[in-house]
């Protein structure tokens, strides 16, 4: 009971943690994640307390005396175990109405988020705490009353905790989901983040069947162990059966919860996408983009996508378009006709016969780490290659740092037709629907299938994740903001857009800062922050975040410098910072010219905006920090 009432108490705490945060943090879908450190602290008991009661039970053998002995404890310790799985089931149902409770205050409304938060409860509290107690239940019959019951307790409890990502990160960073050490924990993939904007909880098929295999497995060693309780040779025989049975199920459960394992959360898949991108080169594969894009038009079903791409102006016969990597090509085809293809990365080099005006890429979707598919939800966003696209380098390069990397957007392109046939219930979309297509002129296509919420204000439509508070209130400041930003960047450099698009999609840290778009259409925006919307610390972000998107980048040495000036200059004009410590900040460029920069944060707004402008246009032409700097005091062309 008391291991229960710690339960309910560590929980509840959480919540008021969280709820009376100094910062107003939000992040309420990460919220439950949490549950894994309280199973960890509390779980010990529960397996202490089963080691104690069924040790104490078979300390005098009684289930040796009599012929039906071993029926008898095994009737008692089954049914002792059921108690307690019922009691966790009503303590788990309990703490779902913690946090159910909790998100109707803060105004997260009512969604589908519930039933899966309910899901995660279960898959994450309810049944750790069931294996824990059979666990308990095992070490009793194995060692009885010795001493080192308790180091069995103790490995068992470390190795299968909620916690084992973080008491052994050595080992279990790098696991990935699919390899078959994944089925050791009972936790979560990623004890600090449970859900994903627009993708969901942690939750998976592959949960369950890892509980099961775990059961199968416990209950392996429980009859394999009660074996010599059995006097009986009938019982013995039917005992031996099913101890025959258990480790071909077990495979067959085993070999199906790997193959569903998710691996949007796992650590070890995001280094082996980092590492696969940082052995690339970036100069290896010879490209060509002799031809221009016309049309595209698209069949998507579930994770099978078939794109036909219109062609014109093709002066070559060995085009290339970009295509993420991890998609499975099933066919490339010209009239039906099979065309031989190379890949390297994102990379795929047509080798085509003669020029021609019209190519079917039949592939599908699969989930990685960077871009994942969960429960056949996606988020498609339309600067990523999920679909054939005209370019000529990877979508990630390595960072400065050698340790990461980083992701390249494309360059934004013409408008063309899109043409989109689905059978998803899309909860966005930037083309417009006609009959039963999507069907419109756009630079890149943006298409989300999962959870959501939707916000029409000021002329705006909005896209947003189903675990933040209605932003009903706070949705008019950002939008004001933005529209100031683009207003005020038009005075030092031509600007992507010329107004704030209609169509928003807003999202929070999705991986590698990919969710920054800006097209006439629409504009996808991650805002990095854990913050409410229209705070003071989500808003002091957006400058730096816009600047690059917003403005064009210059492939010179010097543009981080520019960049960092213009972020400096732009903050001041929204009066969000007054200047920018850059110290804080390893680029080279910035280091070098870090006098230069500091006589520009001491200068007037009139005079920074002029400079920042020129410094734009003429950027090409400036081979040292004396020309800048020359510029700066106004020696200008």
């Amino acid at each position: 009971m008391g291991a229960s009432i710690a339960l309910i108490i560590l929980v509840i705490s959480r919540i008021m943690l969280h709820k009376f945060d100094q910062f107003h943090i939000q992040d309420f879908g990460n919220l439950p994640s949490e549950i894994s450190g309280v199973v960890q602290i509390v779980s010990i008991f529960y397996m202490i307390y089963a080691y104690q009661v069924v040790s104490n039970e078979l300390q005098y053998g009684i289930q040796t005396f009599f012929t039906d002995g071993h029926r008898i404890m095994v009737e008692k310790i089954s049914a002792m175990w059921v108690v307690h799985s019922l009691f966790q089931l009503a303590l788990a149902i309990i703490t779902y109405g913690f946090y159910s409770f909790y998100f109707l205050i803060n105004g997260l409304g009512m969604t589908f988020l519930y039933a899966e938060l309910f899901r995660i409860i279960m898959t994450f509290l309810l049944e750790p705490m069931i294996l824990y107690f059979f666990m308990g239940i095992l070490v009793a019959i194995i060692c009885g009353k010795r001493k080192i019951s308790f180091f069995f307790i103790a490995v068992g409890w470390i190795v299968t905790g909620g916690m084992n990502s973080e008491f052994l990160g050595s080992i279990f960073d790098n696991i990935t989901a699919k390899d078959w050490k994944i089925l050791l924990s009972f936790s979560m993939s990623n004890i600090n983040s449970a859900y994903k904007s627009f993708i969901g909880y942690d939750i998976s098929l592959a949960y369950e069947l890892r509980f099961l295999f775990w059961l199968f497995l416990l209950s392996e060693f429980f009859f394999l162990l009660s074996l010599r309780w059995a006097q009986d040779f009938a019982l013995r025989k039917r005992i031996r059966n099913l101890l025959i049975v258990l480790p071909i199920v077990l495979l067959i459960v085993g070999k199906m919860a790997i193959l569903w394992m998710p691996n949007m959360w796992n650590n070890a898949d995001y280094d082996q996408e980092v590492k696969y991108y940082q052995k690339l080169s970036h100069s290896k594969s010879k490209t060509n983009e002799a031809y221009d894009i016309r049309q595209y038009v698209m069949q998507l079903d579930g994770n099978q996508l078939q794109v036909t791409v219109s062609l014109k102006n093709m002066r070559t016969i060995r085009p290339t378009f970009q295509l993420y990597h991890a998609y499975d090509i099933q066919s490339i085809t010209n009239n039906h006709r099979a065309v031989s293809y190379e890949r390297y990365g994102d990379l795929i080099t047509l080798h085509l016969k003669k020029p021609v005006d019209q190519l079917q890429f039949t592939y599908t979707l699969r989930s990685t780490n960077f871009h994942p598919i969960l429960r056949n939800r996606k988020l498609l966003i339309g600067n990523i290659a999920w679909y054939p696209k005209k370019n000529n380098d990877q979508m990630y390069r390595i960072n400065r740092d050698g340790i990461g990397v980083g992701f390249i957007p494309n360059k934004n392109s013409k408008a063309v037709k899109m043409t989109i046939q689905t059978k998803d219930n899309l909860l966005f979309i930037n083309l417009p629907k006609k009959g039963g297509v999507y069907e419109g002129k756009a630079q890149a296509v943006t298409l989300i299938v999962g959870q959501g919420k939707t916000l029409e204000t000021g002329g705006y439509h909005i896209t947003y994740p189903s675990d933040w508070p209605d932003i009903t209130e706070s949705a008019p400041t950002f939008l004001t903001f933005q529209e100031k930003l683009l207003t005020y960047a038009k005075e030092i450099g031509p600007t992507v857009v010329n107004r704030l698009p209609s169509k928003i999609v807003l999202t929070q840290n999705i991986t590698n800062g990919v969710a920054k778009l800006i097209n006439e259409d629409h504009f996808v925006y991650d805002t990095s922050s854990l913050y409410p919307l229209a705070s003071k610390d989500t808003l002091e972000g957006i400058p730096t975040e816009m600047i690059p998107i917003i403005i064009a980048p210059k492939k010179s040495p010097f543009y981080d410098a520019w960049r960092l000036a213009a972020t400096s200059w732009m903050n001041r004009k929204l009066n969000v910072l007054d200047q920018i410590q850059l110290e804080d900040f390893n680029v080279p460029s910035v280091k070098e010219g870090t006098k230069v920069l500091e006589e520009f944060q001491g200068k007037p707004l009139k005079e920074q905006q002029e400079f920042l402008k020129y410094w734009y246009a003429h950027m090409e032409e400036a081979t040292t920090w004396k020309e800048i700097h020359s510029w700066l005091k106004g020696n200008r062309k």
